[in-house]
């Protein structure tokens, strides 16, 4: 049905399980996790469970299965659970891992198999456990608001997954709200009180993404003058959403998939390995699985990162979400502006309601925003709503066109104004940032910029 969430799972059974929620009052979702037990060896009957990428095993006692066997490395071997299976992958042991007579480096097992590390001999096993359980009427959940059975089943799923460590895939259009769902699943765990971090994979060049991700020590490369942390680092214990996922260059994409794996990251210019500890988020409007396919990202990279993917539905597929919505940015703008909120009138909620919103939950943001600077506290009618944004096609030369093409007088300039200069401050004159939270091209920004004459605090262009 149209509006329905999708909660897509990889699974060591088969490589797509979806689970779509329907029409139900209660809905529980398979989270399947694995389980590494020692059989024999001087720690027999120790075992650690794990449901998010990869489970270390060694001596050293940031691993998730510590052994105190003497002839196993410090960090011993990887276990990871993919859409295969488990991959079980030998970080460079001095003995070895071996599975039966076999000395492995890598290789995919099934439930059950057991493996040899030094003396220690390891039974997995796959754990499934049962999760999210219908909301009922909830209307807002950690930020995120909606009375639609798609929104409510969302807010279900976050606060279950919120209590695990497993990485998830945040899919949808965008202007969807796929931050907003990362940043609940950080405030929902047990993660909250640490930091959120956010990079744009999209908005950095390439040669920058690498320190920005591991970090860089003095003197790495020009300009390096002094040793920056990166973000997987600066994160410590909290959660990193690595937006726009698929813009990710594949010379980045190893490494990357190296931290993921041995949570520990080696800055540039340096040799030594620093342990981190994040819980990761990633988020695109790609198709990931299609640019596996054509080998524009790694298969391997992409296992681990949708553990789990929530594909969000756009705004059109849940239109009874709009007027909450509406009313949510019409007071959240009044506060900011120190301005009076009109109410909605019918005529602009059924002009809201019948838009297909291009730009979904975003573009809604934007248009009352503007709509609420017209109404100068007045009821927010029809016509308000039609000044402030493009009810038809979005426009491609500016954010608040009428459906002709031309721009209404001073009034309309001055709302534009004031809701691009908003942006702006907002993302520390960053015209990126800026230029999508807006909606609009980073072209079109600038020539509002120049348009309006504006500058940041302090004057400097």
């Amino acid at each position: 049905m149209a509006g329905t969430l999708s909660i897509r799972m990889s699974s060591y059974a088969d490589s797509t399980r979806r689970l779509t929620v329907g029409q139900k009052q209660a809905v529980e979702l398979a989270v399947e996790r694995f389980r590494a037990t020692v059989e024999e060896g001087p720690d027999k009957g120790r075992s650690a469970t794990l449901s998010a990428a990869s489970l270390l095993v060694g001596t050293d006692p940031a691993c998730d299965l510590v052994l105190t066997d003497p002839t196993v490395s410090r960090r011993h071997a990887a276990l990871t659970l993919t859409a295969d299976g488990i991959q079980v992958e030998d970080l460079g042991s001095t003995n070895g891992t071996w599975l039966g007579s076999a000395r492995l480096k890598s290789i995919v097992v099934g439930d059950g198999a057991r493996l040899r590390i030094g003396s220690t001999r390891l039974a997995l096993a796959l754990v499934s456990k049962g999760l999210v359980g219908y909301p009922g009427n909830q209307e807002s959940f950690a930020g995120l608001i909606g009375r639609s059975q798609a929104m409510r089943e969302l807010f279900a799923i976050i606060g279950q997954l919120a209590r695990t460590d497993l990485p998830v895939l945040v899919t949808g259009e965008t202007g969807c709200g796929k931050e907003l769902v990362a940043r609940a699943l950080h405030q929902a765990g047990s993660r909250a009180k640490k930091p959120f971090l956010v990079l744009d994979c999209g908005s950095i060049v390439p040669d920058l993404l690498r320190s920005e991700l591991f970090g860089h020590e003095k003197g790495a490369f020009t300009g390096a003058t002094s040793m920056k942390k990166g973000i997987l680092e600066e994160a410590a214990s909290g959660t990193v959403v690595l937006d726009e996922i698929g813009e990710l260059p594949m010379s980045v994409q190893p490494q990357l998939l190296r931290a993921l794996e041995a949570r520990e990251i080696t800055r540039i210019g340096s040799q030594a390995a620093v342990p981190v500890d994040f819980r990761i988020v990633a988020a695109t409007n790609r198709d990931l699985q299609q640019f596996c396919e054509e080998g524009r990202f790694r298969r391997d990279l992409y296992f681990r990162l949708a553990c789990v993917t929530v594909r969000l539905p756009p705004l059109r597929d849940r239109r009874e979400d709009i007027p909450l919505l509406a009313d949510h940015f019409v007071r959240q703008c009044a506060r900011r502006h120190a301005i009076e909120a009109g109410e909605l009138t019918q005529d602009a909620l059924d002009q809201l309601s019948t838009h297909d919103w291009p730009g979904n939950v975003r573009e809604l943001r934007n248009v009352m925003e503007a709509a609420t600077v017209l109404s100068v506290g007045q009821p927010i009618t029809g016509q308000h709503v039609r000044q402030a944004g493009s009810m038809g096609a979005p426009s491609a030369s500016g954010v608040f066109q009428k459906p002709g093409g031309a721009p209404t007088p001073s009034t309309l300039e001055d709302a534009e104004r004031a809701v691009i200069e908003k942006a702006l401050n907002a993302a520390g004159w960053n015209r990126r940032q800026a230029a999508r939270a807006l909606g609009i091209s980073h072209t079109t920004l600038f020539d509002r910029i120049r348009r309006y004459g504006l500058k940041p605090p302090g004057g400097a262009s």
